[in-house]
């Protein structure tokens, strides 16, 4: 079995310009496993574990989102999940030994200055792979869905050569972890409304959270959303009681995307993203672009 992590990889979204950028995020194996966490140290204390096949007693392939190891209850965060921690999920079959297991969604409502800059993104990479996801217009989202086969990577046709992927990364397994990023009309795609529930009271009272559940799918969502300062959960183990039970049966959102091909439509399509993450500013959300620096990765 593998030591150490193994395939690391980064992504983060922002305005093409470099102006506004979102949290960085973090994919990485280790043995039989794959692990996403976000680089922003108000939610880099929770963490998705993909584990995989292992042929150690008492183990078992499973799907989670939970505490990560070092994580300290209680602290400050900027994250609200729905339902509260652990949260498993089984992940939604699109092929034959192939399952969607995550959909970040960037929406270009926090990409106009409202809200501050994520947080991660001055960090250096090294020579790790990284993914800039460029925000589209209003009306429409960009999507990073993430993938597990346990064959052969999932990476539909075009997808490489419009650079619209993350990965793949294996596992000890054999199994492969790919991110792949689309456009999509959110009329026709919908962002669970439970990423709405805290709203700020104004600009002052704004934080760029995360709100992560999954609303009646089979997959996880990621959405990074407005949140209230004032109001935002300080411990992640329990939703407010006015959201408990407001999760429905998700019927668009949760549907498999269509075929690739139907995806060449003005309003949907892949998203030509600029490989390797720049310095554009700094954790405290400022805005002042600064140039590109290759230092270290951060190992968290």
């Amino acid at each position: 079995m593998g030591r150490g992590q193994s395939g690391i990889h980064y992504f983060c979204a922002g305005t093409e310009d470099h102006t506004y950028f979102g949290h960085a995020w973090r994919l990485w194996a280790h043995g039989t496993s794959f692990y996403v966490s976000a680089r922003a140290p108000e939610i880099a204390d929770i963490k998705f574990s993909l584990h995989g096949p292992d042929p150690r007693p008492g183990t078992q392939p499973v799907f989670k989102l939970a505490w990560a190891r070092r994580a300290m209850p209680g602290g400050s965060r900027a994250a609200l999940v729905d339902g509260g921690l652990p949260m498993a999920f089984a992940g939604a079959a699109v092929a034959p030994g192939v399952r969607h297991v995550i959909r970040f969604r960037f929406r270009p409502a926090l990409y106009d200055g409202s809200v501050p800059n994520g947080i991660g993104f001055d960090k250096g990479v090294g020579s790790s792979p990284a993914l800039f996801v460029p925000v589209p217009e209003q009306g429409q989202v960009a999507d990073l869905d993430c993938y597990v086969s346990d064959q052969e990577p999932h990476i539909p046709p075009g997808a490489l050569q419009s650079r619209a992927v993350i990965g793949p990364i294996a596992n000890d397994a054999g199994q492969s972890l790919t991110g792949i990023v689309s456009r999509r009309n959110e009329l026709l795609w919908p962002t669970p409304l439970q990423a709405f529930a805290m709203p700020p009271q104004d600009k002052t009272d704004a934080l760029r959270g995360v709100w992560t559940g999954k609303a009646g799918c089979a997959f996880a969502w990621v959405v990074e959303t407005r949140l209230s300062r004032r109001a935002h959960l300080d411990g992640l183990s329990q939703p407010p009681a006015w959201l408990t039970g407001r999760t429905t049966q998700a019927d668009s959102r949760c549907v498999p995307p269509p075929p690739w091909g139907w995806m060449s439509d003005r309003s949907s399509g892949l998203i030509p993203a600029a490989h390797g993450l720049h310095q554009v500013g700094n954790s405290t959300g400022t805005n002042d672009k600064t140039s590109t620096r290759r230092a270290a990765p951060s190992r968290r």
